[in-house]
């Protein structure tokens, strides 16, 4: 939604704080753990999986 320009991050923010309940959205969670954080713990999820869809772009 936010690369294709069709909302900010804040507008995904309180959507996702506002319509599912949870405490911080994507985008403010990423600035609470800090990005480089964020792209450490998705190189251990693919690791973990197999999966390399979960590898930072």
């Amino acid at each position: 939604m936010y690369e294709s320009g069709y909302a900010s991050t804040q507008d995904i923010d309180a959507g996702m704080t506002l319509g599912c309940g949870i405490p911080h959205g994507p985008f403010e969670e990423i600035e609470r753990v800090g990005i480089e954080q964020v792209k450490n713990n998705l190189r251990i999820l693919a690791d973990r999986t197999g999966n390399s869809e979960f590898l930072p772009r």
